[in-house]
């Protein structure tokens, strides 16, 4: 792990995880809060403004600033800049832009570890193996998966299991954007 992934990393703190979809936790920090923190941890770094920016709107979507994280997503034109914005989509919820963002990345570099690591997960959740074809992570599924929590009063296992997947991504994606090499 690199200096700058371990300088940011606690700005995905907390003993909760986001919720699927938009709901604001209690834990959340208020956005001048992450703000602030944002500004001080990312003067600690070298990091450039894109990667600056990607941070900026993964963490503002961790702490359930929707509206914030999409004015910067919108605005990064390029796989990782899509990869957030279909999380936003995700969690408004609108699925079918969320799935249009993520068709837009293609094959993301944290999708190899993020498949490894989903595939290691026990759980009785009937949503992992729809997550994992052929060793391959599948979004669109993700997707699929959070809609149907949506839709349906699903089982909490079932939407405790996607927030885990949920996490993993959050963190994978700083790693990715603060420069941490990826294997």
């Amino acid at each position: 792990m690199n200096d700058a992934f371990e300088t940011l990393k606690p700005l995905l703190g907390g003993s909760e995880s986001p919720h699927l979809g938009p709901q604001r936790r209690l834990e959340a920090l208020a956005w001048p809060e992450v703000e602030r923190q944002l500004d001080d941890r990312l003067a600690q770094t070298r990091l450039d403004g894109q990667r600056a920016a990607l941070i900026r709107s993964l963490v503002l979507l961790w702490h359930d600033h929707l509206d914030a994280s999409h004015t910067l997503s919108q605005a990064i034109h390029s796989a990782d800049g899509s990869f957030l914005h279909g999380i936003m989509h995700r969690r408004e919820p609108d699925f079918g832009n969320a799935a249009y963002w993520f068709r837009k990345v293609g094959e993301h570099p944290i999708y190899p570890l993020l498949a490894r690591e989903i595939a290691t997960l026990e759980t009785e959740s009937e949503f992992k193996s729809a997550l994992i074809r052929d060793d391959r992570w599948n979004p669109l599924a993700m997707i699929d998966a959070c809609e149907a929590v949506e839709v349906s009063a699903a089982d909490e296992a079932d939407a405790a299991f996607l927030r885990t997947v949920q996490a993993a991504e959050f963190r994978l994606l700083l790693q990715h954007f603060s420069g941490n090499q990826l294997t």
